[in-house]
């Protein structure tokens, strides 16, 4: 897969901040995985995603799985909170809220890069 100059653009800019979980903070205002943030709008609406790292790049489509403390999500929110375990109390996310959601991005393409090796699935 060769990326456009505008691809990686993309890619660098979201290795240099990648995205984190975090929840509203003061006022009720919005921040990054809250449901009302511009960015899970924008996903909402079908848009594509990219995610990128020093090894792997991958483009997909972002999905709102819905609300992280909702009844439907309870088996998939134990298993974030065990693998995420050093930092998902940390207090910055209200994972009571239904505002605070789980983004799963569905992989279109990805390239795997291994001791100078290229993969592309």
């Amino acid at each position: 897969m060769k990326c456009s100059a505008e691809m990686n653009s993309a890619c660098a800019k979201l290795a240099a901040a990648p995205p984190t979980l975090t929840a509203r903070t003061g006022a009720g205002a919005p921040s990054a995985l809250d449901a009302r943030s511009n960015k899970m709008r924008h996903l909402a609406g079908g848009s594509s995603a990219a995610i990128a790292g020093d090894w792997f790049t991958a483009h997909g489509k972002g999905v709102n799985m819905g609300a992280f403390g909702s009844a439907e999500n309870r088996a998939l929110a134990e298993k974030l909170e065990n693998v995420f375990s050093a930092w998902i109390h940390n207090g910055d996310s209200d994972l009571a809220s239904p505002d605070t959601v789980i983004l799963k991005i569905e992989l279109a393409d990805d390239v795997l890069l291994s001791h100078g090796t290229r993969y592309e699935f």
